[in-house]
């Protein structure tokens, strides 16, 4: 079967412009197709979207292909007697939409630059599909639903179906062998409670799970139909599961430590010198030090007199300075016509110990390597005296990141507070119904 994206036929072929968006490629589908066919082959595309975006960890992308996908079904359960017709013979709204679905499914296969603006429009365009559907009464098609992606775990997803005559067909759903509670029912919606325990999920890729959808409708066995008998149609909903780990991390901090460093020194207290008296004298440190008490201190005599250094002052000093005192008496130098020549005792005196002063320096600090799991908040160690920190994160959506401090991301958050790196992990906004 040809490519609808690039035949080309010298019979009527349909070309568009994505209604006025110049950044859509040129789309042409052969008009003289059946729209069976031109249903046939966006599927064939869509489904390869979607397996490439679920390889590559691009769940926006495969959830919007998913969407799409999903909405020309809709549409095709909805327009039974338009599927043999051709391209050219369908309404010029359904030929625009169908053509502009065409177009985003080839840019989004080929890696356009502007990734989120296609994943926008496919979404958009799924939603112009839906609107395209006619209501026919009596009829039950579905024409969404969502979540379309989940995490397992603890808790529960509410699946909502919304459709046309949903009331009187008695939607169930399961998962596996499992029914799904029934939480809600009106003629455009349905809605079910889902175990997320209940949900089969990957260690580290994000994985695809079917949920059955069953709901009756009329026979279209004309004896069966007169007789009241309903069949059962059955429907799979598609699930994005997104695995266990939410990524790896590797966490490391550098911090300053304040290490003592300690020498031995002696302070020259320099002479003492009095008469039948004492003396104090203060022995400082050497400028940015301090001694060290807890270490023994020595009082040394030198040269002297009538003079002896006695010891120190424990009372009268402090780290910045021991009080030192020494006792001076007088001596005889001899005599004259006036008699004995007395003189001041004097001795030199000096203070020996250890003394130490604190230097900073940067070293490693705590490091942690591991998973960052959904449901469960990682606290990270950070001490006060931390002067840098980084966590490289690696998702399972394949992207890169670096956190050197507080950060938000689509799929956790980080916060530094008193102590502590607090990592915690969010189901991003963006997939929410």
């Amino acid at each position: 079967m040809p490519s609808i994206s690039k035949l080309t036929s010298a019979v009527a072929v349909i070309s568009l412009m994505s209604l006025g968006n110049p950044s859509i490629a040129k789309a042409e589908i052969v008009g003289t197709l059946t729209m069976g066919i031109v249903v046939d082959q966006l599927f064939s595309q869509l489904n390869g979207t979607i397996n490439k975006a679920m390889a590559e960890g691009d769940y926006l992308l495969a959830r919007a292909s998913m969407e799409a996908k999903d909405a020309i079904e809709a549409w095709r359960l909805a327009n039974t007697d338009l599927i043999n017709k051709t391209f050219n013979e369908v309404k010029a709204t359904t030929r625009e939409i169908f053509a502009k679905a065409d177009a985003l499914t080839v840019q989004a296969n080929d890696h356009a630059a502007n990734r989120l603006e296609t994943i926008q429009q496919i979404g958009e365009n799924a939603n112009q599909i839906i609107a395209d559907i006619p209501i026919i009464g009596g009829k039950t098609y579905i024409t969404r639903y969502g979540p379309r992606i989940v995490v397992g775990g603890t808790g529960e997803t509410i699946v909502t179906v919304k459709g046309v005559s949903l009331g009187e067909a008695d939607p169930q759903l399961t998962i596996g062998t499992t029914l799904v509670p029934r939480i809600s029912l009106t003629q455009q919606e349905a809605q079910f409670a889902l175990s997320n325990l209940s949900i089969p999920v990957e260690e580290r890729t994000i994985s695809r799970q079917a949920l059955k959808f069953s709901y009756k409708v009329n026979s279209s066995n004309v004896i069966r139909y007169l007789f009241g008998t309903k069949e059962v149609v059955d429907r799979d909903l598609a699930l994005i599961v997104f695995p266990k780990v939410l990524g790896t991390y590797d966490y490391s901090t550098v911090v300053k430590n304040d290490v003592r460093v300690e020498e031995p020194f002696t302070q020259n207290l320099g002479q003492f010198k009095a008469r039948n008296d004492r003396v104090y004298k203060v022995a400082t440190p050497k400028d940015g030090w301090k001694w060290d008490l807890e270490k023994p201190l020595e009082v040394l005599q030198g040269h002297g007199e009538a003079g002896r250094c006695e010891g120190k002052d424990m009372n009268k000093s402090s780290e910045n300075g021991i009080s030192v005192f020494a006792r001076l008496d007088e001596f005889r130098s001899g005599g004259n016509l006036f008699g004995i020549i007395k003189k001041d005792g004097y001795v030199s005196c000096s203070l020996r110990g250890t003394i130490y002063k604190m230097v900073s320096t940067e070293g490693p600090g705590p490091a942690k390597k591991g998973d960052i799991v959904w449901h469960s908040d990682l606290p990270l160690d950070r001490p006060d005296t931390t002067v840098r920190m980084t966590m490289f994160v690696k998702t399972f959506d394949n992207r890169d990141l670096t956190v050197d401090g507080d950060r938000s991301d689509k799929l956790f958050n980080a916060k530094v507070s008193s102590g502590l790196l607090l990592v915690t992990p969010k189901i991003p906004d963006d997939i929410a119904e």
